[in-house]
């Protein structure tokens, strides 16, 4: 293989290195017993066994003849491709590491380690590589990972275009470049909001942004790529799924894996003293599994954010995009910087849309209280984009879809 695999972490190097919490490894000593496990079944023909597994569970989906297709690699992405699926930019789906009913092909986490094994050359490869390099011994789970996207796009035909949802994380990274080997174009439909930490060029040969912000962040004075303005098309969804009043009185509290738990236990246990009639809803982020030990919260939820929302009047988070979709639907919304240091990659605070954000509980608890306004309405276009076009945006993008596979 000439592919080096640190390229994948092109776009986040300086980020995992800044946070431990973002490494997803196993220790080396396990790592290193685990490739002379694999050389061993390799030898007794365990491979072949492999492959022809992934092989079946391909086969089972015939996408031979679409020129189209969407590949998600989570939850949120899903969401937004169903969406859009939904409304004309309608292209069979591939799951990689996830799985939905709906989607036309899924691989699932385990599938994908799994069929990472069969291939013995990338593994001798992967483990070369990593022994000696400290960020991707820290990041060897996504390593295999990496591997079985690989083998299953080798299993799949070659596509004129792949429609993807991610352009900095390393899975997506490396998605695109093993896309870009097989002369597949590759256009780019933003799923999030647009952070720091996120690369600040547009590379795929099509580019749909959310916002004025979306764009501003990305240097492309010179027109070099395509892209489309369009709007954040999860508060589209969201219009469609939850009215603009509260439905409840609850807090919903959403965090996510850089967050520290010890502050955010403390803020729930000191909100519900202070209001003890007020539900407090928990919503960690998907990725993050830790285990939130305290009985006062009433509910930790991984119901879809809409029904969360509807239920809420008031949401906490330090730093998501949550706020957005919180804001946009008329909801209190309030920035716990204690959660962790204080974070402000997606420019919530440097652009004045938060204009008041919250160092310790108590001041935050006096703020609900008060029902305190923190933020800037006419700031919230900016970021979230015009959603008055959409209808036009999508017919647009669809055209433009259909010009790159002709």
């Amino acid at each position: 293989m000439n592919y080096k695999l640190k390229d994948c972490f092109r776009y986040t190097e300086e980020r995992f290195n800044d946070y431990a919490e973002l490494s997803y490894h196993i220790p080396q000593i396990i790592f290193n017993t685990l490739y002379y496990a694999i050389k061993i079944l390799h030898i007794f023909g365990v491979s072949r066994l492999l492959k022809s597994m992934a092989t079946k569970q391909i086969s089972k989906f015939d996408l031979s003849n679409d020129e189209v297709v969407k590949f998600v690699l989570t939850k949120n992405q899903f969401q937004v491709a169903d969406f859009i699926n939904k409304n004309r930019i309608d292209y069979p789906i591939i799951g990689l590491g996830f799985s939905h009913k709906t989607v036309d092909l899924s691989i699932n986490k385990v599938q994908l380690l799994l069929f990472s094994l069969y291939s013995w050359d990338k593994i001798e490869y992967l483990y070369r590589e990593a022994k000696s390099d400290d960020l991707l011994l820290k990041n060897n789970i996504r390593l295999f990972e990496f591997i079985g996207i690989s083998n299953v796009l080798d299993l799949l035909p070659n596509f004129k275009v792949a429609i993807k949802f991610n352009d900095h994380g390393p899975h997506s990274t490396y998605l695109f470049d093993k896309l870009k080997e097989k002369n597949t174009k590759c256009v780019f439909i933003q799923h999030s909001t647009t952070g720091k930490y996120m690369p600040n060029i547009l590379y795929h040969d099509l580019n749909y942004l959310f916002s004025q912000q979306s764009a501003e962040h990305y240097d492309n004075k010179d027109n070099r790529v395509r892209f489309i303005l369009g709007c954040d098309l999860r508060i589209k969804k969201l219009e469609f799924e939850i009215t603009h009043e509260s439905e409840g009185n609850a807090i919903l509290i959403a965090t996510n894996e850089l967050d520290r738990l010890e502050p955010v236990i403390e803020c729930i246990e000191k909100l519900k003293k202070a209001f003890p009639e007020r539900k407090i809803i928990y919503r960690p982020h998907p990725r993050d599994k830790r285990k939130l030990k305290t009985n006062l919260v009433d509910e930790i939820s991984n119901k879809k954010l809409p029904v969360d929302l509807a239920r809420s009047e008031m949401v906490l988070t330090n730093e998501s995009g949550i706020a957005l979709e919180a804001l946009a639907v008329g909801k209190f919304f309030y920035k716990c910087s204690f959660f962790s240091k204080n974070i402000d990659n997606y420019g919530f605070l440097e652009n004045e849309l938060i204009q008041n954000h919250f160092q310790n509980i108590d001041e935050l608890i006096k703020a609900i209280s008060n029902k305190e306004i923190t933020y800037s309405k006419s700031k919230l276009q900016h970021f979230v984009g015009n959603l008055d076009t959409f209808n036009e945006t999508m017919i647009f993008l669809k055209m433009e879809i259909n010009q790159l596979k002709s």
